[in-house]
């Protein structure tokens, strides 16, 4: 059996600061799409933001109870936000396929972090592990629908 290596209040701290950095991801994508064009992407942009958001709602109760106040912020290292800030020079065009492209390099970068802490940080021991997988198997399910898109806008370019 696999042991915790991390607090789970760390933990926690580290999975909204990581959320909070897909919400903002998702934001300046939404803020650089071009006015009346890709509107279905908006909508999918929004529905993942607002699912980080639900992921966050999530985790900030069990930090409270914890005794910790809310957190915000994003990851120091701020990996997954720099991949969602090369959007503003890609969204200079409006090329669909670019657009998902950059897309889906945020939600890599987003799995990766899930995926580290499911695979050495937490542990079978640790009350969260749960939570944390299942979110991680929705974020892979919101991942896989940004790549089939990403396809099909190669493939109709």
């Amino acid at each position: 059996m696999q042991q915790s290596t991390r607090e789970p209040l760390d933990i926690l701290h580290d999975l909204v600061k990581i959320n909070n950095d897909r919400m903002e991801g998702y934001t300046k994508a939404i803020e650089l799409l071009p006015g009346g064009q890709h509107t279905d992407l908006r909508k999918v942009f929004e529905m993942y933001r607002g699912q980080s958001h639900d992921f966050k709602e999530e985790i900030t109760p069990l930090v409270l109870q914890i005794g910790q106040g809310p957190i915000d912020g994003t990851p120091l290292s701020g990996k997954i936000f720099r991949a969602w800030m090369s959007l503003k020079a890609a969204l200079s065009s409006t090329d669909r396929a670019s657009i998902l492209e950059l897309a889906e390099r945020g939600e890599d970068e987003f799995t990766s972090a899930y995926t580290n802490f499911l695979e050495n940080e937490i542990g079978e021991d640790n009350p969260i592990r749960q939570m944390v997988l299942r979110q991680s198997q929705e974020q892979r399910s919101a991942h896989e629908h940004i790549k089939m898109l990403r396809d099909n806008a190669r493939v109709n370019t």
